[in-house]
């Protein structure tokens, strides 16, 4: 009996773009990740004795998938943010993008506060160091900066629930709106039958 070997997903090492990579950006979308930026020069680096290329996805929860491949196509390190994922499921790229996905929606919260640390630190340092060459408006203008980049990754996430709660507002007015339609079907219905059985009275007089 020959023995069975797992059958993995693979990517096009020779078209590791945005456009080469449809298919994967596409699975994550239906998993609820949205792709706003992309970065890949496509070129290939050696590492371990083997070629690899790199692609980093940055979806609007603010949080970025960073993917190895090598020239079989097969993906040889994922990482979220900074950290690298241990990666189970590469059986099918629906797969393999809901396990990321479901770690992505689970990091959230921490990568928030994460990012909020960050800004407040920042703000802290540029308060405190008083270099010789730089004065305060300079100061206040990295800070400022560094604090913007937070407020944008924020205002995605407020971008994000607010357009979730429009869809449900949605789909509980065309809720309403069918079920409006549907009495006015059965009102005009019940006419209708009270009419023929008139009529049909009329008939047999």
């Amino acid at each position: 009996m020959p023995k069975q070997t797992n059958k993995y997903f693979s990517l096009d090492f020779y078209n590791l773009t945005e456009k080469g990579l449809k298919k994967l950006i596409e699975s994550f979308k239906k998993s609820g990740q949205n792709l706003v930026d992309f970065s890949g020069s496509n070129r290939a680096i050696r590492k371990d004795g083997q070629k690899i290329k790199l692609a980093k996805l940055f979806f609007d929860s603010g949080q970025s998938v960073s993917i190895s491949v090598n020239e079989t196509g097969d993906l040889t390190q994922v990482k979220l943010n900074s950290t690298v994922l241990p990666i189970t499921k590469l059986n099918r790229i629906a797969d393999f993008t809901k396990e990321v996905s479901s770690k992505i929606k689970a990091n959230q919260d921490r990568f928030e506060k994460s990012l909020a640390r960050k800004a407040e630190k920042a703000i802290n340092q540029q308060s405190n160091t008083k270099p010789v060459n730089r004065n305060v408006s300079t100061r206040v203008k990295e800070a400022q900066s560094e604090l913007d980049a937070a407020q944008t990754s924020m205002d995605h996430l407020k971008n994000n629930k607010t357009k979730l709660i429009q869809k449900i507002s949605k789909s509980t007015s065309d809720v309403s709106q069918n079920k409006s339609r549907l009495e006015a079907a059965k009102s005009k219905s019940s006419d209708l039958i009270d009419k023929i059985l008139e009529f049909g009275v009329e008939l047999n007089a």
